[in-house]
């Protein structure tokens, strides 16, 4: 029986938690789990995100080695913030086990930057027993735990399905370019989704090689960036794209979506990843509108949605409402970006904006502040967790841009 997928995460460099770390993570592969340690596997660059996701949404469990620089840690609280939402979300197909390292207490960790992930209300061990009695508790919990298809490999179902097209040979060269992030979790897995899932972990600075070895086989320059628009979805954490699903879920419901993001082309790829039934390279899909302010701001925000759609779908403004309900009664959505600060952001606004387009699906980009709780909950709208980091959507993109460049050219 195929033993789960257990991911170690842990960013301390005190002797005795290394010492913890790398003699569980041994005793737990001598019993036949399938191990990786983020410290093993991967330093981290710039472009973070892809691996992290990927490794988030590969495993079964998780054991959080807490230690005091863990609670300093951005890629700590960032994977702790999907650790727990896994936990908390999937009713027993995925174990988180928090460890607590000296000097670390309930109350350290309540007071750092991983309060919000609310993992001192796990069952956590606590680092005043020995290693060998921390191991053993681990192992215990783990003892009738199951693995199950992972995110990852549901989310990398697409990208695999491109990739049955090409040659098995071009595929084990791009295994051998895209590097090993997923390598203890992949022995056994079918070629092209193990591709899949090297490539969506490398991210887009890590895949580019791997793609130029096949893009020739692909159909067209628009075959080339779909296969990098999927790739670029891993950039989209699991959360998020629980969250969008949770809503394509509802029957003639339009989306109201809200990210702290501010390029039209972050809520694309956020609806690509959260709505896979979905074509990829559809350019109405979402279309960017800009927010309007002064006296006049929300009917001058009708006018401008009215306006953009109407150019996209190159129809006179009177015939955007019979083109948008004619593709939303066929089930599929059609959003508008639409960039406003997080300030400018009311029920009624919203309310006038869903009176004037009732089958429209709305993106709120609210640039780098993120809209309050509480609005979200009194207005319906779907805040999407974790928010981004500053400072990080404009390099993906810059990347994005280049990478596709390189890979057009003849």
């Amino acid at each position: 029986m195929t033993r789960p997928r257990i991911f170690i995460s842990h960013s301390g460099t005190e002797p005795s938690a290394v010492q913890l770390r790398k003699t569980l993570a041994q005793r737990l592969r001598d019993d036949g789990y399938r191990v990786l340690v983020d410290e093993d596997e991967l330093k981290i660059g710039e472009h973070w995100r892809p691996t992290i996701n990927a490794w988030i949404g590969g495993c079964d469990a998780a054991v959080l080695l807490v230690s005091s620089a863990a609670l300093e840690s951005k890629f700590v609280a960032y994977e702790t913030s999907l650790l727990s939402y896994r936990h908390g979300s999937e009713q027993g197909r995925f174990m988180l086990i928090p460890v607590f390292l000296p000097p670390v207490t309930m109350q350290d960790v309540n007071n750092s930057p991983l309060e919000p992930a609310r993992i001192a209300d796990r069952q956590a061990i606590y680092g005043n027993l020995t290693q060998e009695q921390i191991i053993e508790r681990v192992l215990q919990n783990l003892k009738d735990h199951e693995p199950n298809t992972s995110f990852s490999e549901r989310h990398a179902k697409r990208l695999g399905g491109l990739l049955e097209k090409v040659d098995t040979v071009d595929l084990e060269t791009v295994a051998g370019k895209v590097g090993t992030a997923l390598a203890p979790w992949t022995p056994g897995v079918h070629l092209p989704m193990r591709v899949a899932l090297g490539l969506m972990a490398a991210g887009l600075d890590g895949a580019t090689a791997g793609v130029r070895v096949f893009r020739s086989r692909l159909q067209g320059t628009s075959s080339v960036e779909v296969v990098m628009t999927l790739i670029a979805t891993s950039f989209v954490d699991c959360r998020s794209v629980a969250e969008i699903g949770k809503v394509g879920k509802q029957p003639g419901q339009p989306f109201l979506l809200a990210l702290n993001g501010s390029n039209s082309r972050t809520a694309g790829l956020y609806v690509v990843s959260g709505c896979d039934h979905l074509p990829v390279n559809d350019s109405w899909r979402v279309v960017q509108a800009d927010g309007v302010m002064g006296s006049a701001g929300l009917e001058d925000l009708k006018s401008l949605v009215r306006s953009v759609l109407a150019h996209r779908f190159n129809v006179p403004p009177e015939e955007v409402d019979e083109t948008v309900r004619s593709i939303t009664d066929e089930g599929e959505p059609v959003f508008v970006a639409l960039s406003l600060s997080a300030e400018a952001v009311t029920t009624d606004m919203l309310d006038a904006l869903r009176s004037e387009f009732p089958t429209l699906s709305l993106f709120l980009m609210t640039g780098r502040e993120s809209l309050s709780e509480e609005l979200a909950r009194q207005a319906g709208i779907t805040l999407l967790h974790p928010p981004l980091e500053p400072d990080i959507e404009q390099p993906f993109w810059v990347l994005y841009d280049k990478k596709l460049k390189y890979l057009k050219i003849p």
